[in-house]
């Protein structure tokens, strides 16, 4: 009788550790997708930012010589590219990055600096519009025919 009330005290303990231990891993396991969760909200609305930075810099006024404001466009449109990838966006919206990459290499692209000023207004109105619906893939399409048209 002993030997049985030890061996039920051992399954006891054993099933209460493993209780325990699922219990551990399963909140574990929330806290964890709890987690990426938040990062991937802050990298879309890092994104989100990027984009209406973008349209603000290309409302600036670029003649004059002071290159500051070309060069803040620059940035934001570099930091957007670079933030387009890691968002949720690009999966429904899948050549929104190829769009901003190629506007930032035609931007830096010292023979192509004028033309982007040039199209300044219609650069800004599609990072408006990709601001306000970063999946509207119609917007995208605007966004990679201007930066085709760029190398025409």
């Amino acid at each position: 009788m002993n030997k049985s009330k030890n061996i039920i005290t051992i399954l006891a303990v054993v099933v209460i550790i493993l209780v325990v231990f699922l219990i551990y891993s399963m909140n574990l396991q929330m806290n964890s997708k709890e987690i990426l969760k938040y990062k991937q909200n802050m990298i879309d609305m890092e994104f989100k930012y990027q984009l209406g930075e973008s349209a603000s810099c290309f409302s600036r006024d670029f003649t004059g010589g002071n290159k500051s404001n070309y060069e803040n466009c620059v940035g934001s449109v570099a930091a957007a590219s670079a933030v387009s990838k890691p968002s949720s966006y690009e999966a429904t919206n899948d050549l929104i990055d190829v769009g901003l990459d190629g506007l930032y290499k035609a931007m830096i692209n010292g023979d192509k600096k004028e033309i982007v000023i040039g199209k300044a207004e219609e650069i800004r109105n599609i990072f408006i519009k990709l601001n306000l619906d970063p999946t509207d893939i119609e917007t995208t399409d605007e966004l990679n025919n201007l930066v085709a048209s760029l190398y025409k």
